[in-house]
């Protein structure tokens, strides 16, 4: 059941299944080697500003004024 679940949600991204938490019965025993797993990084914080620089360095190696790329162009305020 768990794994019908989990794989309408991978397919589907949209589907009721991919938003509905998967219970999963396990002995007493087991419930403190329980982990939650994360997959995020420190990077994710930091990929916004690094892709920022990398398209204002691109900008500016450009043959064509920076703002233009930028979407700064003929802007009045």
């Amino acid at each position: 059941m768990e794994v019908e679940v989990a794989e309408t949600a991978y397919k589907e991204p949209e589907s009721a299944a991919a938003t509905v938490p998967i219970i999963l019965e396990v002995p007493a025993e087991m419930i403190g080697d329980i982990k939650r797993l994360t997959f995020e990084s420190d990077f994710d914080s930091l990929s916004k500003e690094l892709r920022e620089e990398c398209i204002r360095r691109f900008a500016t190696g450009l043959e064509m004024p920076a703002e233009i790329l930028l979407g700064m162009g003929n802007v009045n305020h």
